[in-house]
């Protein structure tokens, strides 16, 4: 099982690119985007994972992860010393750490997930 770390440092709109892919009638909740430009997007079904190449971006290697395939998750806020807020998740291939800044609220991400879920 492979661990993949991610970081996330402000929230940012969900560009055309990422708005075409989506499915009729799914909905964004969330977009995070951070220094390399990556971003990902919380919708209503899925996580959407761009890990975008390049000097300019112009390379996009678009990953989805749907949330039936979730096994278990966690998400802690940050306390009052923490920088970093921690949503974290399993599927049956690998295991996912995203950190995000300390403003970034993931309670409502943590709310979306077990109503896909459970």
């Amino acid at each position: 099982m492979a661990e993949i770390t991610l970081h996330f440092d402000r929230s940012v709109k969900p560009y055309d690119e990422i708005l075409a892919i989506l499915c009729d009638g799914e909905k964004v909740h969330y977009c995070f985007s951070n220094m390399a430009q990556d971003v990902i997007v919380f919708t209503d079904r899925r996580i959407i994972y761009d890990d975008k190449d390049g000097l300019i971006g112009a390379k996009h290697d678009l990953l989805t992860i749907p949330y039936r395939s979730f096994i278990k998750w966690h998400t802690v806020n940050a306390a009052l010393i923490d920088m970093t807020a921690l949503l974290e998740f399993w599927t049956i291939q690998d295991q996912y750490k995203i950190t995000t800044d300390r403003s970034l609220d993931l309670m409502p991400i943590h709310k979306i997930i077990s109503s896909c879920v459970l």
